[in-house]
C-alpha cells in the first residue's frame, strides 16, 4: 500500500478483513488510515456489517466520532457558502 495504490479502498477493506478476523487494533489502525486517505462515508461505515466486530470498540467509536464530525464541519462550511 506503502508504494501502490493511494485511495482508501485497499486500507478500508484491510480494515474490513482485520475486523473480521477479530483485530480490533489493527482494524482500528487500517480503518484510520483509510479515512486519512480519502474515506469520508461516514454512514456506510457505521451500517457496514464488515464492521459489526468493532461496534462497542471505543476506539472505534472515536474514530467514527472524529470522522463524523469532521463531515459535519465540511456540511458547516457549505452551508455558509450557499447563504453568501
Amino acid at each position: 500500500i506503502e508504494k501502490g495504490d493511494a485511495s482508501f479502498r485497499p486500507l478500508h477493506h484491510l480494515a474490513a478483513i482485520s475486523a473480521i478476523e477479530g483485530s480490533k487494533k489493527e482494524a482500528n489502525v487500517l480503518l484510520q488510515k483509510a479515512i486519512d486517505a480519502g474515506l469520508m462515508n461516514y454512514y456506510h461505515v457505521q451500517r457496514d456489517p464488515w464492521f459489526e466486530n468493532l461496534r462497542n470498540d471505543e476506539q472505534y467509536k472515536q474514530i467514527m466520532a472524529q470522522l463524523k464530525a469532521k463531515l459535519d464541519a465540511m456540511k458547516k462550511k457549505v452551508e455558509e457558502t450557499e447563504k453568501e
